[in-house]
């Protein structure tokens, strides 16, 4: 990796840990989670004594979900397909199951190399060189490579969100939507709160390690970041949803999708540089839409069926919603 690149990734990690920073005064003084990163196998804060904390393989699913998905809870990579059972999960294939290579042609992208194959093509074919096409022609062509390589990594970055047949639907009666509501934010407290206020610490601290040109240590510290959101996405899938509440949860579900996606680009930072620059961009976005978005539908539905909210660390700490239903 060129110096220029090095550099330019140290700048985005920090632009980025700011980012975050704003985005954490959102929760106020209630945030009283601890900010350290422990670079062995688990994010601080996050009880490792919990059974859904317990993931033997580290593949992103927890031990007591493994049957659920019918993997291996010792094999990382139960098909033997060299995808990671909690990257198929949250990039919507069956890893139990081994795709054929036409189903995997789009995960197996690498964008740098396949930008700078299509530079190398481009250049010996002359359709990358102004002087042999004319100018107008060149910054067509070149206008073409770009908009061919954005979407090679959106693909990689926004793989198909989950399909109503894979949620587990129960009916909309007050009690199971309170029991939704409980049982979301007991599996979110772990891996959203310890891990989601920790962020701006981590990303400065993996920012360090890259300038030095640590990137084992920077990897692992996007890879325990990947592991806690894949690890809430698989659990996630298999809470039963109440008909009122599936908008809202596979918007939920987009979003942890969506961050697992990010941190595990992030720990390609040496294969794939492009992807994992493009990533770090996507970051703080699909953190601020829990803002913006996802938690409006959540005071909106707690609000209209005038559910008693359940008495825990996370809405504890979105105080607003409690605030707000009792005026």
């Amino acid at each position: 990796m060129s110096t220029k690149l090095k550099i330019a990734l140290g700048i985005l990690l920090i632009i980025a840990g700011f980012l975050l920073v704003r985005l954490g005064l959102f929760f106020k003084q209630s945030v009283k989670t601890a900010t350290s990163a422990n670079l062995n196998r688990q994010v601080a804060g996050v009880n490792i004594d919990d059974p859904a904390n317990i993931d033997s393989d580290s593949d992103g699913i927890p031990d007591n979900l493994e049957a659920y998905y019918r993997t291996d809870p010792f094999n990382p990579d139960t098909d033997g397909d060299g995808f990671m059972d909690g990257e198929e999960v949250v990039s919507s294939y069956n890893p139990a199951r081994k795709e054929g290579p036409s189903e995997r042609n789009k995960q197996n992208t690498n964008a740098t190399a396949s930008l700078a194959q299509r530079m190398v093509v481009g250049l010996y074919t002359g359709d990358l060189v102004s002087n042999q096409v004319g100018e107008n022609k060149y910054e067509k062509n070149v206008d073409l490579l770009a908009l061919g390589t954005f979407d090679e990594v959106d693909v990689l970055l926004n793989p198909p969100p989950a399909s109503d047949a894979s949620l587990v639907v129960t009916n909309k009666s007050k009690q199971s939507q309170e029991e939704y509501l409980a049982k979301t934010a007991s599996l979110l407290e772990g891996p959203f709160l310890s891990s989601f206020t920790q962020q701006p610490y981590v990303m400065n601290q993996a920012a360090n390690f890259l300038g030095v040109g640590n990137y084992d240590k920077a990897k692992e510290l996007f890879r325990n970041y990947y592991l806690a959101y894949s690890s809430a996405y698989s659990q996630l899938l298999s809470v039963p949803v109440p008909e009122n509440w599936i908008d809202f949860h596979k918007h939920l579900l987009t979003i942890f999708q969506k961050l697992s996606i990010n941190y595990l680009s992030l720990t390609k930072i040496e294969d794939d540089p492009l992807l994992a620059l493009t990533a770090l961009q996507d970051l703080p976005n699909n953190l601020l839409e829990i803002d913006y978005s996802l938690l409006q539908k959540l005071k909106i539905l707690i609000q209209t069926e005038n559910l008693e909210i359940p008495n825990s660390p996370l809405f504890s700490i979105l105080d607003l919603l409690r605030t707000e239903q009792n005026q």
